[in-house]
């Protein structure tokens, strides 16, 4: 595991060992204990991308339509003949107060984010969260890998603490020609009208 020794910006999340993610986790799950269902499903869509070997890829998690939540968890495990290293890690909310722990072992991720005035979700096109990996050097041309979550591994509530059933859809990364976005700096927040944003990678000028 690699732990992050900086504080993250809005919107990045912290990356932390097992035993403070199991800290968090514990006072999350006082704060929701005795929550009900919501009547409300909530359905989870991951990006398809196309990237070349050894470059970096942003596979970004979406909602189908726009919902107010107020936290959520996930697992991703990614394929180890396509994936190498995970380089980042972003969550999105519409006033960017969102924050959280991404949890990275190898290609293993667990995301736990939270949005204290529930924004999260409920801007249409905003991603709910991205996570950033670089594909191998010797990855085969034209090789197609899919990304899901993993099954029981996902969590999602409103602000009264209140879950929504969820469904999850899968998407893909595909090695070949195409963009490759390395970095974005800033990478989240709220930002005033005309800020410069930087975005750092290969396949644009």
């Amino acid at each position: 595991m690699r732990t992050a020794e900086r504080q993250p910006s809005p919107g990045q999340l912290a990356a932390g060992g097992l035993p403070s993610r199991l800290v968090w986790f514990v006072i999350i799950s006082c704060a929701a204990a005795g929550a009900e269902e919501s009547s409300s499903g909530i359905a989870l869509k991951l990006s398809s991308e196309t990237a070349p070997a050894g470059t970096t890829v942003q596979i970004k998690l979406s909602l189908t339509r726009p919902l107010s939540v107020a936290s959520g968890r996930l697992t991703i495990d990614l394929d180890p003949v396509i994936f190498g290293e995970v380089t980042g890690v972003t969550a999105f909310s519409a006033t960017g107060d969102v924050y959280g722990l991404a949890s990275v072992s190898d290609r293993h991720v667990e995301i736990e984010i939270q949005s204290p005035s529930g924004t999260i979700g409920v801007l249409q096109g905003l991603p709910v969260a991205a996570i950033t990996v670089r594909t191998l050097p010797d990855a085969a041309p034209g090789a197609k890998t899919t990304v899901a979550i993993a099954p029981g591994g996902s969590s999602w509530k409103d602000l009264q603490g209140n879950a929504y059933p969820v469904e999850s859809i899968p998407g893909s990364v595909t090695v070949g020609e195409g963009l490759s976005v390395e970095r974005v700096v800033p990478g989240g927040g709220v930002l005033p009208a005309g800020s410069v944003v930087r975005i750092e990678g290969a396949g644009f000028t």
